[in-house]
């Protein structure tokens, strides 16, 4: 696997993080300006201008997440440490990056993609491989 390609991987890994503190920051600063809209007496569509704001950030984290994780389970899948005797890890793998979300793609980034060699990539089993 390429240094490129590791970084690039290490981007999609690590993009839902800023975007999730975003979207908690702005839940606080929706409850902050609630209470001074409360003490000014305006209306109460002001209190609504971050959500716009807020379903983007969860939004996009979600979409990156989304990604993230179906490349993840692709390169588990065609991962050479598990094909044949290690099976079971492969499986063990994908329930851990499935169910633990963005923590499990973290867990297997630097478990199994970061200390990756440069040319040491995927396993693409032989024609009598795949009919067997």
């Amino acid at each position: 696997m390429t240094n490129a390609k590791k970084f690039w991987l290490g981007v999609l890994t690590f993009a839902p993080l800023p975007l999730m503190a975003l979207y908690i920051y702005s839940f606080f600063q929706l409850f902050m300006r609630m209470s001074t809209i409360e003490n000014m007496g305006t209306q109460p569509q002001n209190i609504f201008e971050d959500f716009g704001k807020m379903f983007i950030y969860i939004a996009v984290a979600a979409i990156i997440s989304i990604i993230t994780m179906i490349i993840f389970i692709m390169d588990i899948v065609k991962n050479k440490k598990f094909q044949n005797s290690n099976s079971n890890m492969q499986i063990v793998w994908i329930l851990i990056v499935i169910l633990l979300s963005t923590l499990g793609i973290i867990v297997y980034y630097f478990v199994e993609i970061f200390p990756r060699k440069e040319g040491e990539d995927y396993h693409t089993p032989d024609v009598t491989d795949r009919i067997n």
